[in-house]
């Protein structure tokens, strides 16, 4: 049954929903928060936003406009247009190399857990070289690159294992 009148006919207290709110009294947390208490602000999310939307933006047209006036206007286009493509054919090449390892992991009845992180990775590399920019381009080729696309996937693993654990704690109980 419900383990308080807020949770509602049916609904069960889950771990991930239960917090200390002071010694020896457990309160029901609210929809939406994170284990540990805290609740994703807008001020965070506005904050992500304007750094997605603005910041990196201004920093590729700065840095555009850095690169024009050093080695000129057309020498900056030509860069960003050799670069693009180069980026295309290694992504391609990462891309077939990554497919060929989890067809084969499939094939030996593995679950290809790296190998589908690389290609999630490879995906972000080519959309990040899509998009016009030095600074986009130099990531998209580190994440085409296996060691620092390895770094990457570590990282990337770091954060979403927090998140997943916060979720199957909340899933299980």
């Amino acid at each position: 049954g419900p383990c308080r009148p807020c949770c509602g006919p049916g609904r069960r207290q889950t771990a991930a929903a239960r917090r200390e709110d002071r010694p020896g009294r457990t309160v029901v947390g609210r929809a939406g928060e994170r284990p540990g208490g805290r609740t994703p602000s807008l001020e965070g999310v506005f904050g992500l936003l304007l750094v997605l939307f603005v910041a990196i933006p201004a920093a590729e047209l700065y840095v555009i406009l850095q690169v024009g006036q050093t080695i000129g206007a057309l020498e900056t286009v030509v860069a960003l247009i050799v670069i693009s493509f180069f980026g295309a054919w290694l992504c391609r090449l990462q891309g077939f190399t990554v497919l060929g390892r989890i067809q084969a992991a499939l094939n030996q009845g593995r679950i290809p857990t790296r190998d589908l992180q690389d290609g999630a990775l490879i995906l972000l590399a080519g959309a990040l070289l899509l998009t016009p920019g030095f600074l986009g381009d130099i990531a998209g080729i580190l994440l085409l690159l296996p060691p620092s696309r390895a770094v990457a996937r570590t990282f990337l693993a770091r954060i979403l294992r927090g998140r997943l654990q916060g979720a199957t704690v909340g899933a299980a109980g």
